[in-house]
């Protein structure tokens, strides 16, 4: 079972006893909705953007879904780490949580 819970909220049909893996994939066309917690603002798209650990996590998760636990082993920093700059491309739209349920 798969459930895309959108900006790192989790999702009421997922159990919280299944043990779920969650995973970041690139957002495919990022656009302005009304789900978005930030506007595009240029300064604020290139900070975000400014980051290598950001760009690097958009580049994995363009490949493949990727767990915070691979992403952190690509980038060679903390998973709190990946989880701050997860949480900023969300706010942007640039990146979506998807919970996969064996």
């Amino acid at each position: 079972m798969r459930a895309s819970t959108g900006h790192g909220r989790l999702s009421d049909a997922v159990d919280p006893q299944a043990n779920p893996r969650i995973t970041y994939v690139r957002s495919i066309n990022p656009t302005v909705s009304p789900n978005m917690s930030k506007e595009w603002e240029s300064d604020n798209v290139f900070d975000v953007l400014g980051c290598e650990i950001a760009r690097q996590i958009l580049m994995l998760a363009s490949l493949r879904p990727s767990s915070a636990t691979e992403l952190a082993e690509h980038c060679d920093v903390s998973e709190p780490t990946i989880y701050r700059r997860v949480h900023a491309l969300q706010e942007y739209d640039m990146l979506d949580e998807h919970i996969e349920i064996d």
